[in-house]
């Protein structure tokens, strides 16, 4: 006869919970995994080229050459004739027209050069005198003008109240400069001979819109430089203006004192 003895020890309930357990324990299934795709995520678009907000660029410290002739380059005596103390600079002038000076960001001169903007008054010819110290020749002279597109062009020219002729400054068309859609043109004219004692430059025109000067200059010239050389009669409008100018000069350098040191000084620049 057979018996069956329970399990008597603890060892042996182990081994049989553990034999259970090995017989009903499946494999699990591994993990799903995503496929890798085939192809590549094509690279973001470059970023669109814009300008730069802000650019360095080189300022001369004169628009115009340090041996420069003319006495006001920039023109400041139209920007304000006279300070606080009644006493002022008289080296431009401009005869029947109204002037505006104003820093030009951009100019065939350079940045941040100062450009006068001159307009007629109704139908007479305004007239921009500036004073030059005269010199030995050769000479050179020069000035950027913007003039309205199909008016006739100013009459430049260099001369002196002790002589009939002057040297016209002729309109150079290689020399155009399109600045901010603002079309210049530079008007030259080289001096061979000495001119000395006071020399005008003046540009005459007509018409109901503004005309902008730049930058005029005279300057020593070498002589192997050759430009136009132009002598014509001195005209009507250059005589009447540089007579005006000189009668300005007297009136007021005579009337305003000396400056004095505990008047503090006006602001000058343009407006």
């Amino acid at each position: 006869m057979n018996r069956t003895h329970a399990p008597s020890t603890p060892l042996a309930v182990a081994l049989l919970a553990l034999a259970a357990l090995a017989c009903g324990r499946t494999e699990s299934e591994p993990p799903a995994v995503t496929p890798t795709p085939s192809g590549t995520t094509p690279p973001p678009p470059p970023p669109t080229a814009t300008a730069p907000l802000r650019t360095l660029t080189t300022k001369p410290p004169t628009p115009t050459r340090t041996d420069n002739l003319v006495v006001d380059p920039e023109m400041q005596s139209l920007w304000t004739a006279l300070d606080e103390t009644g006493f002022g600079i008289y080296e431009s002038f401009v005869d029947k027209g109204r002037a505006e000076a104003r820093f030009l960001a951009e100019s065939p001169a350079g940045p941040g050069v100062a450009g006068v903007s001159i307009k007629p008054n109704g139908t007479s010819e305004a007239t921009l005198v500036l004073l030059v110290t005269g010199g030995s020749g050769p000479l050179a002279a020069s000035v950027w003008i913007a003039a309205p597109e199909g008016a006739p062009p100013p009459v430049v020219e260099l001369s002196s109240l002790y002589e009939q002729d002057s040297v016209r400054l002729v309109a150079d068309p290689a020399s155009a400069k399109d600045v901010g859609g603002t079309k210049f043109v530079a008007f030259r004219a080289s001096v061979p001979r000495d001119m000395p004692g006071q020399l005008y430059l003046t540009a005459a025109f007509r018409g109901s819109s503004a005309v902008t000067f730049v930058a005029p200059q005279v300057v020593p010239a070498s002589k192997d430089e050759h430009g136009p050389s132009t002598r014509a009669r001195r005209t009507d409008a250059a005589t009447h203006a540089a007579r005006r100018l000189e009668d300005f000069r007297a009136r007021h350098l005579v009337l305003a004192g000396p400056p004095r040191p505990d008047v503090p000084l006006a602001a000058r620049g343009p407006r």
